[in-house]
């Protein structure tokens, strides 16, 4: 079956009236029909087919304050059942395309596609591809945004549920974010700089000066070695609990990429028994000379700080306990 735009009739795509409403044109076919009017064709092809169109044969003009749309989907009133679970009522419901295999290749399929905003000579105060009026849009899987997003956001934010991802390549907003929808954690930027209520973000690479706040050493243990392992880049404090021989060399198990100043503690408590200590050639006196045994059963605690120009471990302070 084709109905076409030919006559002047309702049945085969003529005018018709609903109403009060606007006039609708239509092509219902059970085969495949193509088109090159621009009007039809969309997705950067030439030549459009399809099985079902709508299309005005001429354009409408507007009475007074009329509100108008090319294809209309008036309210449907329905009653639930009496038992059971509905799964799903909707207005308008689309099943996703099933696209089978050939030679030829496809750049882009959607099951829905809006090709743009309106367009034409008029300037609408407000001009959108989509518009969702009012209540809650549920997205189930990954939302993509090519372009930038700019959202206005009232009333109270419920989070994301479950696990989904949103990609966005460029956000734009005109004032700032409140997180989690509360003016006290009102997120900026400028220039580079986040700020939470006006208090910039310290990040990796800035200078801040930060104030009030505890740092927690790294500390690392080992209980005997006559070679122990200390990694800097990971240790601000490396402990020896139970030295039961004598250490040969604190350079040997030594890694690490310190900076210039950086500060480590090590602390060596022997088990009843005095232990030599060697040090190697990765650590110098800086002040203090470097302990070369420990004292029985009292806790040795040496300071150390590197310098990027000798390339060592420069002792500053060794001290037992009493």
């Amino acid at each position: 079956m084709f109905i076409a735009e030919t006559t002047d009739n309702a049945i085969n795509g003529g005018s018709s009236t609903i109403g009060t409403a606007q006039t609708f044109r239509f092509a219902l076919s059970n085969g495949l029909n193509s088109t090159n009017v621009s009007s039809y064709v969309f997705g950067g092809a030439t030549f459009q087919s399809f099985k079902h169109a709508f299309g005005p044969k001429v354009g409408t003009v507007l009475s007074v304050d009329r509100s108008f749309s090319h294809v209309l989907i008036a309210q449907p009133p329905v009653t639930e059942g009496t038992s059971g679970t509905h799964p799903l009522l909707s207005t308008f419901a689309i099943k996703p395309l099933v696209i089978t295999n050939g030679t030829a290749g496809t750049t882009n399929a959607a099951t829905l596609y809006i090709e743009g905003a309106a367009t034409g000579t008029a300037t609408p105060s407000n001009n959108y591809a989509l518009w969702v009026d009012d209540g809650a849009v549920q997205i189930d899987d990954t939302l993509t945004v090519d372009g930038a997003l700019t959202a206005t956001l009232t009333g109270t934010a419920t989070g994301l549920a479950g696990t989904p991802s949103i990609t966005i390549n460029a956000l734009t907003t005109t004032g700032t974010i409140d997180i989690g929808h509360a003016d006290q954690n009102t997120l900026s930027g400028s220039g580079g700089v986040l700020s939470i209520q006006g208090v910039a973000i310290p990040t990796i690479s800035s200078t801040n000066t930060l104030t009030n706040k505890r740092v927690t050493l790294r500390v690392t243990t080992e209980a005997s070695s006559a070679t122990p392992t200390i990694n800097s880049d990971n240790s601000d404090m490396h402990s020896i609990t139970a030295l039961a021989a004598a250490i040969t060399s604190m350079t040997t198990n030594l890694t690490g990429t310190p900076t210039n100043g950086q500060k480590l503690l090590i602390r060596i408590l022997d088990n009843g028994t005095p232990r030599v200590i060697t040090w190697g050639a990765d650590f110098r006196d800086a002040g203090v000379p470097l302990p070369i045994i420990t004292t029985t059963s009292k806790l040795l605690t040496v300071g150390l700080i590197y310098d990027t120009v000798t390339g060592d471990w420069g002792c500053v302070a060794a001290v037992n306990e009493t």
